[in-house]
């Protein structure tokens, strides 16, 4: 199983590896920091040095309990070691998009209790939160301004490991399956609700820069509320 790095720091941009095992157009690493698609955010992408050349990665998928590391692969690879570098600046846009997603989220349902949270896509271009709600109108003009606020204010963020019982008994109940043997992951923002995230994140909501609510629309008794995170 491949050591998950990019989940122990979000500004890792370089490590060693070692290769354990070549597909025809992908490899394998004993441990890496390319995050692989999913939970609503993007993969990284970079390049990997080896003594034989450089590998372009161009995607990273979790496939069969493997983190799969995609690029042109031209010859058998296994064992050797190498030197993984990830594309800076889209880790951080992406770190961007996701923290701000669950800042936005933290936000709407602190203002609307009623609301319940069921879905963050944190791609760039096309972001957005949702909740179930029923057919009230919610203005968010207040979400507006606590985001601005909460953002340039510079609201610190942790990342820690939990198991289900002691979260629920501390926190709330949680929506999801969890397994009850084995600690999970929660981003938790401030004194804002923790929220159980895979993904990479900020130190501090100031990184945002700013962001901006694009719009809101409510269909099925769903509230989708899209987001842009705006140019440093």
């Amino acid at each position: 199983m491949t050591k998950m790095l990019y989940l122990e720091d979000t500004y890792r941009f370089e490590t060693k590896a070692k290769i354990v095992k070549c597909g025809e157009d992908y490899i394998v690493l004993d441990q890496t920091i390319f995050y692989p698609q999913g939970g609503g955010q993007p993969f990284d992408c970079g390049k990997i040095e080896t003594p034989n050349g450089e590998i372009q990665i161009h995607a990273v998928r979790f496939i069969d309990n493997e983190i799969r590391h995609f690029g042109s692969i031209n010859e058998d690879w296994d064992q050797t070691k190498v030197l993984c570098t990830i594309d800076r600046e889209r880790r951080l846009l992406n770190a961007r998009y996701h923290t701000t997603g669950h800042l936005l989220a933290n936000i709407i349902e602190n203002i609307y209790a009623s609301l319940t949270p069921t879905k963050c896509h944190a791609f760039p271009g096309e972001s957005y939160v949702e909740f179930q709600c029923d057919s009230t109108t919610y203005d968010l003009e207040g979400v507006r301004k606590r985001l601005d606020d909460d953002i340039h204010t510079g609201l610190a963020t942790k990342i820690f490991e939990i198991n289900r019982n002691l979260f629920e008994k501390k926190y709330y109940k949680l929506p999801c399956a969890v397994d009850d043997d084995k600690d999970f992951r929660v981003l938790q923002i401030a004194d804002y609700k923790p929220i159980p995230c895979g993904g990479t994140h900020l130190n501090n909501t100031q990184e945002i820069g700013s962001a901006i609510i694009k719009k809101s629309k409510i269909k099925n008794n769903i509230l989708k509320v899209s987001y842009e995170v705006q140019s440093l």
